[in-house]
């Protein structure tokens, strides 16, 4: 999960190397065999569910909050995201969840359990 979709433009907002870093990482290990989910939270309401960037790469928008958030004024939505998060993988077979933002890490945590 990312502070901002990896479909951003970087330099725009908060978009800029960690979007980078993550979609790149992200084709790599599906260049491996490895099928990847990318999970953001949706801001323009009209954005589909999922977009599939590239064969095995796929970003999955989810609700919470209303329109644009800054990374700084995320924090403050950690409860509604994780329980977003939990009932959207709660209907898929993940083997492994990564975390690359210390919001994401809260968010996706109680996925462990």
């Amino acid at each position: 999960m990312v502070h901002t979709s990896p479909l951003d433009q970087p330099g725009i907002g908060d978009a800029g190397g960690m979007n980078i870093y993550v979609l790149e990482s992200a084709q790599r290990m599906a260049a491996m065999g490895v099928e990847v989910d990318i999970f953001t939270r949706r801001t323009d309401s009209e954005a589909p569910e999922i977009v599939e960037i590239s064969k095995g790469v796929r970003v999955r928008y989810f609700d919470c909050g209303h329109g644009h958030l800054t990374k700084e004024q995320l924090p403050t939505h950690i409860v509604g995201l994780s329980k977003e998060f939990l009932r959207i993988i709660k209907s898929e077979n993940y083997d492994a969840i990564h975390s690359h933002y210390w919001i994401s890490g809260k968010v996706a945590m109680p996925a462990a359990a």
